[in-house]
């Protein structure tokens, strides 16, 4: 085989070789797209079972050692977070600990979209916004605990909503859990973290409810 037949034929590999992984990332990619746009429709049972077969989509390609594009991941979290706080709200169990559990669900699922730092306007601007929907409902949860005399899991839900609402910037600092982070660690006799959560309230007179 001369040098330049044998440069065609490794050209005509390499290029076999791209259009393969190309359809494999699409094929990876494809039930992610199809529960976004299941998302874009409202239609979020739809979503759930495209996602979950995406799930095991990943598992399959990380397997091969053939993860997805960077996109693909950052759709599946965000759209994953989007379908269990959705579930949540839609479908709001009437015991704590499985609302708890629900909201854990969604916050993991966020966690891994923003420890991705994908930088897409579009998608960071819906996750921000469901991630603080999250937090909000932690902390609603945190109320229905405290009123229970259950000081401990209350003012762990409030130090989650704190933290998930700092990961968007100070923006969205919330004087009201702060407030109530402050008050139920002092019921609990943990007055160092009491001081801490008012010195954030000082500091930061800007706060709103």
């Amino acid at each position: 085989m001369t040098q330049t037949k044998h440069y065609k034929m490794k050209k005509i590999v390499v290029s076999a070789a791209l259009l393969i992984g190309g359809v494999s990332v699409q094929a990876q990619c494809g039930s992610v797209d199809k529960g976004m746009r299941s998302i874009l429709t409202n239609k979020i049972s739809e979503a759930e079972e495209s996602f979950t077969a995406a799930g095991n989509e990943i598992k399959e390609a990380e397997s091969k050692d053939q993860p997805m594009e960077a996109k693909c991941y950052a759709k599946y979290y965000y759209g994953s977070g989007h379908v269990a706080l959705q579930n949540y709200l839609n479908n709001e169990p009437k015991d704590l600990v499985s609302k708890v559990a629900m909201l854990d669900k969604a916050e993991g699922y966020f966690a891994e979209f923003f420890t991705l730092a994908y930088e897409d306007k579009s998608f960071k601007a819906r996750a921000i916004t469901d991630l603080e929907s999250v937090a909000n409902q932690q902390k609603n949860v945190a109320v229905d605990y405290f009123n229970e005399g259950d000081f401990e899991t209350a003012l762990r839900l409030l130090e989650k909503a704190i933290q998930n609402k700092a990961k968007l910037g100070v923006n969205h600092l919330d004087l009201h859990a702060y407030q109530s982070a402050s008050i139920t660690a002092n019921r609990l006799g943990e007055y160092q973290k009491a001081i801490q959560y008012n010195d954030v309230l000082i500091k930061n007179p800007q706060l709103l409810i």
